[in-house]
């Protein structure tokens, strides 16, 4: 079954209604429609929020909120049809939904048991598309004059991506500083990414799966880049890390199998463990530090050979941390 039409007298739909249909199998991750109906999700959802859309007029039994969500967002002017509990958790979650038809969400069954609340843009971030034509999400960082782009269920970015330094949203403009946690988590279709050099942070799990994307310039305004950031990236043979990096975190590379080469600059002063565990070509580091940074563990459980300055390449290989591996001068 490539594709259907749910029609108009359906009261009633199970989540799992359409698993291991072809229509089901050819979605991509994110949050799921049909129709009308929402059905939940294809893929594991790392989302801190949750936006079901306006016109949507069912929600699929049983629909439950992942552990990362925080945040759920229901647009639907006219509550939509549910028939038991939505989410199966706590029921003291928080749902935001249009002022306007706040005492109807208050009052109707399915969703009465719940905090409602209207939505709140300034807290729920606002989305703005780039020149292309791509949706992305933004949220207000404190300072007012700058914003962090969040991850946004509803639109999963495919293709070539390229982060605007700046977004006007109101008749305000705001700076892009950073790339919040798990914001193109299992983005597949994502192949290249161009991240603007206002961005001094990349969140965790930033890029974890981007299984199609091919190689990333990190510009050098970024200082740290976080756990797992491109964990997963299996398609990735090459990253430029910036001399303005200090941080490398706990198992930021691992699982990138077609990673060839990497060089560290000489301002990273820390690297956390399994920063490039099961990265099987990966033979060889240039890590351009004078002084050795300091690791929280194994780099590698391969043999690899990791090029030093000339004049380091004794302090290396008298690190305790340093000295198992094959140190060799630059050349």
């Amino acid at each position: 079954m490539a594709d259907f039409t749910i029609p108009d007298s359906v009261t009633e739909l199970t989540r799992n209604a359409f698993d291991n249909t072809a229509w089901r199998n050819n979605q991509p991750n994110g949050v799921l429609y049909k129709d009308g109906w929402y059905l939940g999700w294809n893929g594991l959802n790392l989302s801190e929020e949750i936006c079901i859309e306006e016109g949507t007029k069912g929600i699929a039994k049983p629909s439950f909120l992942p552990e990362d969500a925080t945040i759920v967002i229901c647009k639907a002017l006219t509550p939509p049809a549910i028939k038991r509990d939505i989410y199966g958790v706590e029921k003291d979650i928080t749902i935001y939904v249009p002022a306007e038809s706040l005492e109807a969400y208050q009052n109707a069954e399915g969703w009465k048991e719940y905090n409602i609340q209207p939505i709140q843009e300034e807290k729920m971030g606002f989305i703005v598309k780039n020149e292309a034509g791509q949706p992305l999400r933004y949220k207000v960082n404190e300072d007012e004059k700058t914003v962090t782009i969040c991850r946004d269920g509803n639109n999963i970015p495919e293709g070539i991506l390229v982060i605007p330094e700046s977004v006007t949203y109101e008749g305000k403009t705001y700076k892009v500083t950073s790339i919040g946690n798990g914001v193109f988590y299992g983005c597949t279709g994502l192949t290249s990414i161009t991240i603007p050099n206002t961005v001094t942070s990349i969140g965790e799990y930033a890029f974890e799966g981007c299984t199609a994307l091919t190689s990333v310039i990190i510009p050098d305004s970024v200082t740290r880049i976080e756990w797992r950031a491109f964990c997963g990236c299996s398609r990735l043979t090459s990253v430029t890390i910036p001399n303005s990096v200090t941080s490398i975190g706990v198992s930021a590379f691992v699982l990138c199998s077609r990673l060839t080469e990497i060089t560290i600059p000489t301002s990273v002063t820390s690297i956390g463990s399994n920063a490039f565990i099961f990265c099987p070509i990966l033979t060889s580091i240039i890590c351009e530090a004078i002084r050795p940074p300091q690791l929280e563990g194994k780099l590698f459980y391969l043999d690899v050979t990791i090029y030093v300055p000339a004049q380091s390449v004794e302090a290396y290989r008298k690190n305790e941390m340093w000295k198992e591996y094959n140190i060799q001068p630059i050349e």
